[in-house]
């Protein structure tokens, strides 16, 4: 047990988080547990009934959607209390309100927490702005059950403009989820989505545009908050060209 623990090189507890890159933790997410996933998928089945439910990405969708949507339609979860600590310890204001979320690596959970904290923020009564920067493999769209096109590509490219792009609860009301029981909790009123866009064959080259910087600019002063979603850090430079640019950034890490 002693060999195995030294040889272990992990990162398991916030002390080891913070000593290691001399930054705070801003909070600690606890995962869904396996029943209260199958609560919710059993609430949302009727979602589905005029698909074909034995199609994979039917599933997919549904597990997706019920995850990060938690603190909309089930705000008593202590997952819930969770992202609204991280709330209150992420402090925005006029200086601090454009924020990347990034990871090292793909599937830390860095896209259900920028999208769980934008939604407690938004039923705090704070504008919120959720733009998927990720243009290589976009999840927000697919999250709220609405069309990726247009987005932020289109808005980068000029085929688009930004306020065609932004998308609202009409457009997640006619979309592919029913959100009824998520409605029940007030704030998604309060949130716009800025999808991807088209993928493009060069996203490195959008981000680090002067019309992105522009388009960032544009976002903070008609928002409140604006949270950036991108690719994990370690293998693709679109993070590392975007956060520059910005108030901030969350690095979300799976833990162990």
């Amino acid at each position: 047990a002693f060999v195995t623990e030294n040889l272990d090189t992990s990162i398991g507890t916030i002390e080891d988080v913070e000593s290691i890159i001399k930054l705070p933790v801003l909070g600690v997410i606890p995962s869904v547990r396996t029943q209260e996933k199958e609560d919710l998928k059993a609430k949302r089945k009727k979602r589905f009934i005029n698909f074909e439910l034995g199609r994979k990405e039917h599933k997919e969708q549904l597990d997706l959607s019920s995850t990060c949507l938690i603190v909309q339609s089930h705000p008593h979860l202590p997952v819930s209390e969770a992202y609204r600590m991280l709330r209150t310890n992420l402090k925005i204001g006029p200086q601090q309100k454009a924020i990347l979320f990034s990871s090292t690596g793909p599937r830390e959970g860095k896209t259900t927490t920028l999208v769980c904290l934008g939604l407690v923020f938004a039923q705090m009564g704070t504008k919120v702005v959720l733009v998927d920067s990720d243009l290589r493999r976009p999840m927000i769209a697919k999250i709220f059950g609405i069309e990726r096109e247009p987005g932020l590509a289109d808005v980068i490219a000029g085929t688009t403009k930004l306020d065609e792009a932004l998308k609202g609860l009409s457009d997640i009301l006619i979309g592919k989820i029913d959100i009824s029981e998520a409605l029940k909790t007030p704030g998604l009123d309060n949130l716009k989505i800025l999808a991807s866009g088209h993928i493009p064959i060069n996203p490195a080259e959008l981000l680090g545009s002067a019309r992105m910087s522009n388009i960032i600019e544009e976002l903070k002063s008609r928002f409140d908050l604006v949270l950036f979603d991108s690719p994990p850090a370690l293998s693709i430079s679109d993070a590392a060209i975007l956060s520059p640019r910005l108030d901030g950034v969350v690095l979300v890490y799976e833990m162990g």
